[in-house]
């Protein structure tokens, strides 16, 4: 498997999330210590979530979301990945909710 490069996020300008594997991961660590990074931490997570080691559930997901019944939201919900507000308009919904599972958060865009 493919492992991913690092991306920004925007949640803190200054600092970077990375995503992989624990050898690249392991590798990613050692060469941001040796530059000078103040810190490095590893999340426990249950999944590589937002990612594109994720895609191979995907297909699955996208399967599942054609099972229900999307309704426009009654509050403000922001797409995490385009950053915007969703519309009444609920034929995106599943895609988003695909694309959710594969690709970064955009925190505020």
């Amino acid at each position: 498997m493919t492992e991913t490069p690092p991306h920004p996020t925007q949640l803190f300008p200054g600092g970077r999330v990375v995503s992989g594997h624990t050898t690249l991961l392991d590798a990613v660590e050692t060469a941001a210590q040796a530059r000078g990074a103040l810190k490095t931490s590893r999340l426990a997570v249950s999944g590589a979530f937002h990612t594109r080691l994720m895609q191979p559930a995907r297909a699955a997901l996208e399967d599942a979301l054609k099972q229900v019944e999307f309704h426009a939201p009654r509050i403000m919900v922001y797409s995490n990945v385009t950053g915007g507000l969703m519309g009444a308009d609920v034929s995106v919904i599943p895609g988003l909710l695909a694309r959710q599972l594969v690709e970064p958060v955009q925190w505020c865009v």
